[in-house]
């Protein structure tokens, strides 16, 4: 009997290699992908802008510092004569006789180191008056002396503020005396001073101050 031949075998189907869609293209052939970048970068543009315009139109913050306290201090150095200007010892005219002994207290203390630098020289002595003294048709109590005291201040000033009782070239200790700022090296000096003043002679005299002595050897009268 005849023998059939095998049929052939047939060879495995062969696939196709795999080939990647292609990215779909905006109009005009642009990739999807890089429209999201531009649009990215475009909203964080406009971010960043905005962030500059908030910065810089923002109002600027001023710190303004606390003012320093103010301290009033009471000084009763005599200032310098103007039409404005008073003495630094005068309060008021409705000092009573209190407050009056207690400026011409508070200003021999502050006159007191002024003083001392005059200490050894000759000075011209303007007044020496304690209350109960006449002169001129004035019994002088201690408001009436610390008045009289402006006046010396405003007229011939600097002028100094001293009690007798803390230097022995005084006759008596109880006195309010006011000298001139003006120090000299002989008792002539000090009495040519008053002269050119116009000042007479039981007005204004040669005194040195001293923590020594005796009246008699520190007063030139004129």
């Amino acid at each position: 009997m005849p023998v059939r031949p095998a049929p052939p075998i047939s060879a495995p189907p062969v696939a196709a290699p795999f080939v990647p869609a292609a990215a779909p293209a905006h109009s005009g052939g642009t990739p999807a992908w890089m429209g999201w970048t531009v649009a990215v970068a475009g909203l964080l543009v406009v971010g960043l802008l905005a962030a500059v315009a908030v910065l810089v139109l923002r109002p600027a913050t001023v710190t303004v510092a606390a003012p320093a306290p103010v301290t009033t201090t009471r000084t009763v150095v005599p200032s310098a004569p103007s039409d404005d200007t008073v003495s630094g010892y005068r309060s008021g005219s409705t000092d009573t006789e209190a407050t009056s002994a207690a400026l011409l207290a508070e200003g021999v203390a502050a006159d007191r180191a002024s003083v001392e630098s005059l200490v050894g020289s000759w000075v011209p002595q303007l007044s020496s008056k304690r209350p109960g003294t006449v002169a001129d048709g004035i019994t002088y109590d201690s408001t009436a002396i610390l008045s009289h005291y402006n006046e010396l201040s405003d007229r011939y000033g600097p002028v100094r503020l001293v009690d007798s009782g803390d230097w022995p070239v005084f006759r008596e200790s109880d006195y309010w005396v006011v000298v001139a700022a003006q120090p000299f090296s002989t008792a002539d000096q000090a009495n040519a001073w008053c002269r050119a003043q116009g000042l007479g002679a039981d007005d204004c005299f040669a005194k040195r101050l001293a923590h020594s002595g005796t009246s008699a050897a520190n007063t030139e009268v004129r």
